[in-house]
């Protein structure tokens, strides 16, 4: 009976590695950003992140045009935020170099004071 229970999760096991193999031979020859993804008995190669929506019995992938217009829009939320992020550490950097120069200053000041 251990036998048998040893044949079988050795068999399960081995079933598994198969399968994960198989998806990643699958996913070998994919062009980069591009993925497969499943819809009902078949697979559609797809750019990665394109919406599926389901509508009653119907499978509708997002068109070419507006996966383009979600990334482009997307793309550029991400340039404006980091322009801001940008421009904040500039003003910090600013900052901090002001502060770095009057400390520096006064530093000089004082070593002519002890000088005298």
């Amino acid at each position: 009976m251990k036998s048998l229970t040893l044949i079988v999760l050795i068999l399960q096991f081995s079933c598994l590695l198969c399968i994960a193999q198989d998806q990643e031979k699958e996913n070998k020859g994919l062009a980069p950003g591009m993925e497969v993804i499943k819809i009902g008995g078949a697979n559609v190669l797809v750019p990665e992140g394109t919406k599926v929506t389901k509508k009653g019995g119907l499978i509708i992938l997002e068109s070419t045009s507006e996966y383009t217009g979600r990334k482009v829009l997307e793309i550029e939320e991400r340039i404006e935020r980091l322009e801001s992020k940008d421009n904040e550490l500039q003003e910090e950097i600013t900052k901090l170099s002001a502060l770095f120069e009057d400390i520096n200053k006064k530093d000089f000041i004082s070593q002519d004071e002890e000088e005298k």
